[in-house]
C-alpha cells in the first residue's frame, strides 16, 4: 500500500527525532570518552614532565622579557645622558672658543706675549709689515735685512701670525 505524504511526513519526523537523538547521544559519549582520554594522559608521567618543562619554560620566558624591559629602560637612560653630554659638550665647546677668542683679541690689543706678562714687544709696529712681505715671497731673511730686525723675531712674528 502506498504511504500518503502526510504519513511519509510522521514517519520522516519521527525518524529524523531518533537520528537526532542518537547523534546527541554519540556526541554526550564522545565527550565522556574524550574527558576519560585527557585524564589518563594527564595522569602519565611524560605528560607531567612535560608539563613542569612548560611551566619552567614559561617562567623562564617571563624572566627574559623582564629583563630585556629592564634592559631597555637603561639602554633608554643611557641614550638620554649621552644626548645630554654631547649638548653640555656643545655648549663647553662654544664657551671655550669664545673664551679662546676673547683671549686672542685681548693678546693682540695688549701686543703683550700670550699670558700678558713681561714688556710689550718692540717691533709690533712692523707685524703687518713684515706679513706682507712674506705674503709677497720674501725670504725670512730678507725681511729681517730690509727691517732691520733679528732674524729670530722675524721668524717668529711670522709663526705667530701664520698660526691664527
Amino acid at each position: 500500500m502506498k504511504e500518503t505524504l502526510r504519513e511519509q511526513l510522521k514517519r520522516l519526523e519521527a525518524e529524523n527525532e531518533r537520528l537526532s537523538k542518537n547523534f546527541n547521544d554519540c556526541f554526550a559519549e564522545n565527550q565522556q570518552l574524550q574527558k576519560k582520554l585527557n585524564a589518563k594522559i594527564e595522569s602519565t608521567d611524560e605528560y607531567q614532565r612535560n608539563a613542569r618543562q612548560l611551566q619552567e619554560m614559561e617562567r623562564q620566558r617571563d624572566a627574559v622579557m623582564g629583563q630585556r624591559d629592564h634592559y631597555h629602560a637603561k639602554v633608554q637612560q643611557l641614550e638620554d645622558e649621552r644626548d645630554t653630554l654631547r649638548k653640555q659638550l656643545a655648549d663647553l665647546q662654544a664657551t671655550y672658543e669664545a673664551l679662546k677668542a676673547t683671549h686672542e683679541r685681548t693678546c693682540r690689543e695688549s701686543q703683550r706675549n700670550p699670558f700678558g706678562a713681561g714688556r710689550k714687544r718692540s717691533y709690533t709696529a712692523s707685524i703687518e709689515q713684515i706679513m706682507h712681505l712674506r705674503e709677497s715671497g720674501s725670504s725670512i731673511r730678507a725681511i729681517a735685512k730690509e727691517l732691520n730686525i733679528p732674524f729670530a723675531t722675524v721668524a717668529r712674528y711670522i709663526r705667530e701670525n701664520e698660526s691664527k
